[in-house]
């Protein structure tokens, strides 16, 4: 078994559509497919989660990031708000949050606030900030951490245009974080290499495909080196670009693959247990999920659909019944709405987060939906009352607030 790194092929793939209430862990895997050597999981066992508690967040919050802020063992939430500004909820430990401290977004000519995430951008041991500002001239807000939980003002790193996602890895292996954009108005990303000091070096851009909304880092070739993958909005045949790592920060040219249609997320992880990463894109217009088995020596395996409910946004990963086999959450929201500078929809009860049961060879269940009035813009999976359950962390659009689902257990 190659023993691979998850950091948070050029063959036309075939897509096997599957509704997600008739999906059979029975299918065999193709030949250059990877295996496990688990049995698959039957029927999953049910997660319950209570119901959701809501935490006053800023104007528009659309994106949400957590980590522990002020160093006091307790997970902190940030949100990135649409009406441009950043909040930050101290955590008490027990899944609830305090009064927010709202931060201006950067003083930069159309500077729209999109995605916010999370790294230690100067080497201080202490979590700071970055927020994506996406249309249309492309800028990341950077903020430092005083070490008490605040932070400074942004420094203001240019990337390229419309960056709608941003997130962070070491991509030159120094040690440093690194910032990568997905720019969803030109058919790129951005690279800045960090200085460990809170400064970034020059801009470096790789073309991938159109519309690109999602961006995550993973090694998915088994070299040690990480990748960087994005789901890309604009076309069916290259809705999911990899950009395969030299190790040295900077990429081969990306190969792409027809993962579906309308692709805004992709998330990385080992659904059919066999060591070899996978992945999952999110469809914002269909409304369902694409699952892509990693082969052994290198790409993907055919596409497998399954129904999420309408107003796919955001995807997350987590073993959130505790069998040992991943699990995919999307976002929900009917009437979601992919510009948070607009006025927020706010469905009565057919928003919320929709959970696909994994069954540990790589298919899911059928989804269960936990419901909830607004508009869900964002989901991550965090252990916000530090009970070893994953539980999970969004944001209500319509609402302007952060949300909480805490894990119950198996019912």
């Amino acid at each position: 078994m190659i023993n691979r790194k998850i950091w948070k092929p050029v063959a036309p793939l075939a897509i096997v559509v599957l509704a997600a209430t008739v999906v059979s862990s029975a299918q065999a895997a193709p030949e250059d497919e990877t295996v496990s050597g688990e049995r698959p999981i039957a029927s999953p066992a049910a997660v319950s989660f209570a119901d959701p508690a809501e935490f006053k967040a800023g104007k528009r919050s659309w994106s949400v990031a957590y980590a522990d802020f002020n160093g006091d063992g307790k997970l902190d939430a940030a949100t990135g708000n649409g009406g441009n500004s950043l909040s930050v909820l101290m955590g008490n430990g027990d899944g609830t949050f305090g009064a927010r401290t709202d931060y201006p977004a950067p003083k930069e000519p159309y500077f729209l606030t999109f995605d916010v995430t999370t790294a230690d951008f100067n080497g201080d041991g202490r979590p700071d900030l970055a927020l994506a500002g996406g249309n249309p001239i492309g800028n990341v807000g950077v903020y430092l951490n005083k070490g008490d939980g605040t932070f400074a003002a942004p420094r203001v790193v240019p990337v390229g245009y419309g960056p709608n996602q941003v997130t962070t890895g070491d991509l030159n292996r120094d040690g440093k974080a690194d910032l990568i954009t997905a720019n969803n108005f030109a058919a790129n990303i951005s690279v800045r290499l960090g200085r460990g000091d809170g400064t970034f070096g020059q801009e470096k851009r790789y073309n991938i495909g159109p519309g690109p909304q999602g961006v995550t880092v993973a090694d998915v070739n088994g070299d040690r080196i990480p990748d960087v993958l994005t789901g890309n909005f604009g076309r069916i045949e290259d809705s999911l670009s990899v950009l395969i790592g030299r190790g040295d920060g900077t990429f081969r040219d990306a190969h792409s693959y027809p993962a579906g249609e309308t692709v805004n997320d992709v998330v990385v992880g080992d659904f059919n247990r066999d060591g070899v990463p996978d992945v999952a894109v999110g469809e914002f217009v269909n409304n369902k999920v694409s699952v892509l088995l990693g082969r052994r020596w290198g790409g993907f395996g055919p596409a497998r659909k399954y129904e999420t409910g309408t107003g796919l946004n955001e995807l997350t990963v987590g073993d959130f019944n505790g069998d040992g086999a991943l699990d995919l959450v999307s976002t929900v929201s009917p009437d979601a709405n992919r510009d948070p500078s607009a006025p927020p929809p706010n469905d009565p009860k057919g928003a919320g987060v929709s959970v696909l049961l994994g069954r540990g060879d790589g298919t899911f269940a059928a989804r269960t939906q936990y419901s909830m009035p607004g508009t869900v813009a964002a989901v991550k999976t965090a252990d916000v009352n530090k009970d070893g359950k994953p539980d999970l962390l969004g944001v209500n659009l319509a609402n302007e607030s952060l949300v909480v689902w805490v894990n119950k257990g198996t019912t």
